[in-house]
């Protein structure tokens, strides 16, 4: 008995849906993504206060920020059945690389700091959401098996960029 039923899941419907929309309306999403990040970047300190628990979720919170970009420029660069290894290789890039430019930009704002660590955070983030996409919403099983394997990258990274040496 398979684990996952047949037929469309509600995540390809969703993602079907988002995809059908106006280029111009997906990319300004991801624009609005970087936005939002920026913005928060620019927010002096932890909003969550000090500790390692508050630092954890703080560093936690790039998986997700960026895991929704990533998403967001996947599905911005072509429909779920165009998706292939270069389609979300940019897609991830597009993360990875906005992730960098956040960084440099915190360097600047008092309370702030820029971090390698930080980075990868952002990458993997980027790339367990659009393996997650890629397994479910386009129905790769192969992309599915990924996803176990990079939540464990997810939860190494943050404890790195955490506790770890930078």
């Amino acid at each position: 008995m398979s684990a996952r039923p047949s037929g469309p899941s509600r995540t390809g419907a969703l993602v079907r849906w988002w995809s059908a929309r106006n280029a111009a309306l997906r990319w300004a999403a991801v624009a609005l993504a970087m936005g939002s990040l920026w913005w928060s970047s620019e927010q002096p300190g932890n909003p969550l206060g000090t500790g390692a628990v508050a630092e954890y979720l703080h560093n936690g919170a790039h998986v997700v920020a960026y895991g929704a970009l990533g998403a967001l420029a996947l599905t911005a660069l072509s429909p779920p059945g165009g998706w292939s290894a270069r389609t979300v290789f940019a897609a991830v890039l597009i993360a990875g690389c906005y992730g960098v430019v956040d960084e440099l930009h915190q360097w600047f704002v008092p309370g702030r700091t820029c971090s390698a660590s930080d980075v990868l955070t952002d990458v993997v983030g980027g790339s367990l959401a659009c393996c997650v996409l890629l397994g479910y919403a386009a129905d790769r099983p192969a992309a599915r098996r990924l996803v176990p394997a990079l939540v464990l990258a997810a939860l190494g990274a943050v404890a790195f960029a955490t506790w770890g040496p930078w």
